[in-house]
């Protein structure tokens, strides 16, 4: 619960019904059942140009999906803070990877309904390897590569472990935005 007590007094951007911003709200008031309401999130899937992409296990501690893998890092968008810039704090927070916001390269944008999520996916290319990463702020506690095919067996098998996934559509776009950069 260290982390629930780190988060809930930022103030979040937040959304009305037709996706304009409103007024920015506390996470706690944001984020909990019965008072959800539409808020930003900034995600970033890292690849090499191999197609393999990095997957991270959440921490035990995290409030939300603790232990379970995710195929991107990112995190909640506060108020008055572009969804690039998040997802460039969010990539060097959880796995230790600096990049410029221009870096990151945008797949899509959209809503989320069950957790009103008003979401920013992006990629990067990775240069680097597994032992570059660091968990620096403590929400990321293990990363592997993986490629579709196996990501998407292995969530098959044992979707209880998983949580932030990547559709085929996804996956695709990246691919073709990765040929695009050689």
């Amino acid at each position: 619960m260290a982390f629930a007590a780190k988060f809930k007094d930022e103030l979040l951007e937040c959304f009305d019904e037709d996706g304009s911003r409103a007024h920015p709200r506390y996470r706690s008031e944001v984020c909990v059942d019965g008072t959800r309401r539409w808020h930003g999130t900034a995600d970033t899937w890292v690849f090499n140009r191999d197609g393999l992409f990095i997957c991270s296990q959440r921490s035990p501690a995290v409030q939300n999906s603790p232990n379970k893998w995710q195929t991107y890092s990112g995190g909640h968008v506060k108020a008055g803070v572009p969804f690039v810039e998040t997802a460039a704090k969010e990539l060097y927070e959880e796995l230790g990877i600096k990049v410029r916001p221009q870096d990151l390269h945008l797949i899509e944008k959209g809503r989320s309904e069950p957790m009103m999520h008003v979401f920013e996916h992006y990629v990067i290319l990775f240069e680097g390897g597994l032992k570059d990463l660091r968990f620096l702020d403590g929400e990321v506690i293990d990363a592997k590569w993986y490629e579709f095919e196996k990501y998407k067996k292995t969530k098959e098998q044992n979707p209880e472990k998983w949580c932030c996934g990547m559709t085929e559509e996804n996956y695709s776009e990246i691919m073709e935005w990765i040929k695009s950069q050689n």
